[in-house]
């Protein structure tokens, strides 16, 4: 009930003032509503997009979290070299590196890398030394 007695005073203040004023402060308060309106358009538009990126980097970190457990199931001895979990691993790793691929075309500042990239980046520095 309020966002439509909000609208009908828009629209009555717009009336009014094109009566009483003219024409110009007619059009200067639509441009005054229409920058208002955009403005309060794009801050809910960043907002929505600053909770979609956190959203993401949590479900990079939730993928991450899975491989890593999958790894470690692998290693105890009951499981070891089961090819059924060798599989899930292995295409565990395909789908984070997938994601990985994604984050790095579309959210440049998250930081995530799996274990093998650790691992590649102290070898090479090991190899430095």
């Amino acid at each position: 009930m309020i966002k439509y007695s909000l609208y009908a005073s828009v629209i009555v203040n717009a009336i009014f003032a094109m009566v009483v004023l003219g024409v110009i402060p007619f059009l200067l308060y639509l441009s005054i509503i229409f920058n208002i309106s955009l403005i309060w358009f794009l801050h809910k538009t960043v907002k929505r997009s600053e909770e979609i990126r956190d959203d993401t980097f949590t479900f990079f970190n939730s993928i991450e979290d899975f491989t890593g457990h999958l790894e470690n199931l692998h290693e105890i001895e009951t499981y070891y070299g089961d090819s059924d979990l060798q599989d899930l691993i292995s295409r565990s790793r395909r789908l984070i590196n997938e994601f990985i691929e994604m984050q790095e075309e579309y959210y440049d500042d998250l930081e995530i890398t799996t274990e093998e990239e650790e691992n590649d980046s102290s070898e090479e520095e090991e190899k430095e030394e």
